[in-house]
């Protein structure tokens, strides 16, 4: 279905429309609970912005990505990164152990679950080549502040967000776990290649899915 409001900047979770299986309807019931959570904590929230779209729609995984920001009790808005990734065929979210090869150089890190980002255990990951990857495509500001948190073992290991990326056909991660001043200088987004994906070693199988949703798009 399109994306619809909850309010004015505030986009809901779509559905599935016209969901034709179990699965399906499994993951309407998912996202329809996550919309009824954000209803029941806007009470508490003077600020809450959020931008929702589809990066993936079949033929295997269902990927959807939110970016914004929240303010709800905290002294300053926090930024909002969520991404939720089903598999069509269960209705089920993938997670780090789905996407990620047995001896990956990249480390699943499963993270305290709250309203505000449903689901964020899922699909939150750290390596030191994610880092050296958002380090060379970062701004000169952010640059030096990403160096410096790698120094400092208290603050290490960052942390992404990630999700496949169908039209661009490569793995996309972003940083979710710095600090607000950082992030405000270091919002960048970094697409893996597929080729360099498979080198970190995400699961073949979720490489190969992605490629075949680009293929179907490019065939439109």
């Amino acid at each position: 279905q399109p994306v619809h409001q909850i309010r004015e900047d505030l986009d809901a979770w779509p559905l599935i429309f016209n969901p034709k299986n179990d699965a399906e309807r499994r993951i309407n019931r998912t996202l329809d609970s996550y919309n009824l959570q954000t209803r029941q904590a806007l009470p508490q929230c003077q600020e809450w912005n959020r931008k929702i779209s589809v990066t993936m729609a079949g033929p295997r995984y269902l990927s959807l990505r939110a970016s914004g920001s929240i303010f709800c009790g905290t002294v300053h808005p926090d930024p909002y990164d969520a991404a939720l990734v089903f598999e069509l065929a269960t209705g089920e979210l993938l997670n780090g152990s789905t996407i990620l090869e047995k001896n990956a150089a990249i480390k699943w890190t499963p993270t305290k679950n709250i309203v505000h980002y449903p689901q964020s255990d899922k699909f939150v990951i750290s390596a030191p080549e994610l880092d050296d990857m958002l380090i060379a495509a970062a701004s000169d500001n952010c640059k030096k502040s990403l160096q410096e948190i790698k120094r400092d073992s208290d603050l290490s290991p960052i942390l992404y967000s990630v999700w496949p990326d169908a039209k661009m056909n490569e793995v996309v991660v972003k940083p979710v776990s710095l600090s607000y001043l950082d992030y405000l200088m270091c919002s960048e987004e970094v697409g893996v290649p597929l080729a360099e994906a498979r080198k970190l070693g995400f699961a073949e199988s979720f490489l190969q899915a992605i490629d075949q949703a680009h293929r179907a798009i490019v065939r439109r």
